[in-house]
């Protein structure tokens, strides 16, 4: 649970890619669980994606695959490359609050 500017409760939705549950169904159970502690009402709106345009998109994706085959050559598997991302998107997080 997140607050946001205004100081209301905001969800943080999270997808587990290793779970084996579709992500679907994990959204699915992350807003059920907020209606039941209250965090949503039913009417409530989800938040809207923010649209990233595609050619931005198509420009980091291609990096992600070089980035991925120098992962592959360095040694590391599926497993080590989540942790990996995990780490850094942990760290990138961090360091932006820091700033804000």
């Amino acid at each position: 649970m997140e607050i946001d500017k205004q100081g209301n409760a905001a969800i943080a939705f999270r997808l587990d890619p290793a779970s084996g549950v579709p992500p679907y169904q994990q959204l699915v159970r992350q807003v059920e669980g907020a209606l039941r502690l209250g965090y949503l009402a039913p009417g409530d709106q989800l938040p809207n994606l923010d649209v990233v345009p595609l050619r931005n998109l198509h420009a980091l994706r291609r990096k992600l695959v070089r980035w991925l085959a120098d992962a592959e050559e360095a040694g590391l598997d599926d497993e080590s490359v989540s942790a990996l991302i995990s780490s850094a998107r942990h760290e990138s997080r961090s360091s932006k609050r820091m700033t804000s």
